[in-house]
């Protein structure tokens, strides 16, 4: 394994990263990746299954690591013992409870409920500035295993000696969690939680989530909305059955 890193950045036609990583390092690549039609689940397993990489990292156009080499120490150590890592989450999460991830306890975004995990800074009073001053931190709770994350960046182990040695899985089982059902919304959540129902039944944890200096310029884009709704409403359907799941 050579520590290999590649960024996969889903963007609109026209559109760019906001916030390329400026590594300075050949085992570090940015693609930036069309999707026209919004469908990032599909997106991401292609990305994926393509990819040479130690591990893949999906992260918005407007998704900001404000010290990248402090996150990568923290992205090796945790995948020693993680496939999946992101910056925001919940340990506990029930499909027929909500299916927002970060309304499991019925509280209000952002509130330490003991169930979220992470830390997300936003834009102060919802501009769109780019110093660090404007931006407001979100704590949603301490590090640790987690049940779901959010989609602004999760990191995915690719390689597979590393793969092996964690779980004993393959990147084309990983590729195949990506559900093409959920397009912009809820992809993120089906494939955590997809991958999560898979490795709890080995006793093992999926995902974790780590805490890290970084911003999304989006708070919550579209939650609440008719095209969240509706796949809300799918989403529920295609879970409700799905038993419970928590991490401590």
């Amino acid at each position: 394994m050579g520590n290999t890193i590649e960024i996969i950045v889903p963007v609109r036609p026209g559109d760019h990263d906001r916030f390329r990583v400026e590594a300075h390092s050949d085992r570090i690549i940015t693609n930036e990746v069309e999707c026209p039609d919004g469908n990032l689940s599909k997106a991401y397993s292609k990305a994926y299954r393509e990819s040479s990489a130690d591990v893949v990292i999906f992260k918005h156009d407007d998704f900001w690591f404000r010290n990248w080499e402090a996150f990568e120490l923290q992205l090796w150590a945790t995948m020693a013992q993680y496939s999946i890592i992101g910056v925001a989450g919940t340990r506990s999460y029930a499909p027929n409870r909500n299916p927002a991830w970060w309304l499991q306890a019925n509280a209000r975004a952002g509130m330490v409920d003991g169930l979220n995990r992470g830390l997300v800074h936003h834009p102060a009073q919802g501009d769109f500035k780019t110093t660090i001053n404007d931006y407001a931190p979100t704590f949603f709770g301490p590090p640790g295993p987690a049940a779901v994350l959010d989609g602004c960046m999760v990191a995915v182990a690719r390689d597979e000696q590393l793969l092996f040695n964690t779980a004993n899985l393959d990147p084309y089982r990983i590729a195949n969690w990506f559900d093409p059902d959920f397009t912009f919304h809820f992809y993120d959540i089906a494939f955590t939680l997809n991958a999560s129902v898979a490795l709890s039944a080995m006793g093992q944890s999926a995902c974790y989530v780590v805490l890290a200096d970084v911003c999304h310029l989006s708070i919550g884009a579209g939650a609440g909305g008719k095209d969240w709704q509706i796949m809300a409403r799918k989403f529920s359907m295609k879970h409700s059955m799905g038993k419970p799941l928590e991490f401590l």
